[in-house]
C-alpha cells in the first residue's frame, strides 16, 4: 500500500466527505419526520405501510451508520491537519485540497521559498500528516 496515495486520496476527499455529512445528515430527519408522520413514500418494493417503515428503518439506519464513520474519518483528517504548522497546512490545502490547481507562484510569494522548497515543505507536510492521522511509525 502506497502511504502518500492514502494520505492524499483522504485531503481530497475531505471536503466531500462533509457535504456527504450534511446531506446525510438532511436525509436522515427528513425520513425520520416521515416515518413519525406516517407519510412514507411507497418505493418500489413497498406495498404495505408496515413494509414501508421497515424500509425507512433500514434506510435510516444505514445513513446513520455512514454519517458515524464519514465524521470518524473527518475527525481524523482533522486531527491530521492541526498536527501541521500553519505553512505546512497551508500547503497541503493548495495541493490537495482546492478545486483549482496549485499555483506556485502564489505558494512562492506567500511562503518566501524557492519552488525545490516548496516542494520539500509539501512532502515533509504530507509525512507528518500521515503520521499524525494514521499512527504510522516507520515510513
Amino acid at each position: 500500500m502506497d502511504w502518500k496515495a492514502c494520505a492524499v486520496d483522504d485531503l481530497r476527499k475531505y471536503n466531500y466527505i462533509k457535504i456527504g455529512i450534511a446531506n446525510s445528515t438532511e436525509k436522515l430527519r427528513c425520513i425520520e419526520a416521515q416515518a413519525e408522520h406516517g407519510k412514507l413514500n411507497s418505493g418500489k418494493y413497498s406495498s404495505s405501510p408496515d413494509s414501508r417503515l421497515i424500509n425507512a428503518l433500514v434506510e435510516s439506519e444505514r445513513l446513520r451508520n455512514n454519517i458515524l464513520l464519514s465524521k470518524n474519518l473527518a475527525k481524523m483528517i482533522e486531527r491530521g491537519l492541526d498536527a501541521l504548522s500553519d505553512d505546512e497546512r497551508y500547503v497541503l490545502r493548495e495541493f490537495y485540497m482546492q478545486e483549482a490547481d496549485v499555483n506556485m507562484i502564489k505558494l512562492k510569494e506567500r511562503l518566501g521559498y524557492e519552488m525545490r522548497s516548496v516542494y520539500r515543505l509539501r512532502d515533509r507536510a504530507l509525512e507528518k500528516f500521515t503520521l499524525a492521522m494514521y499512527g504510522v511509525q516507520n515510513l
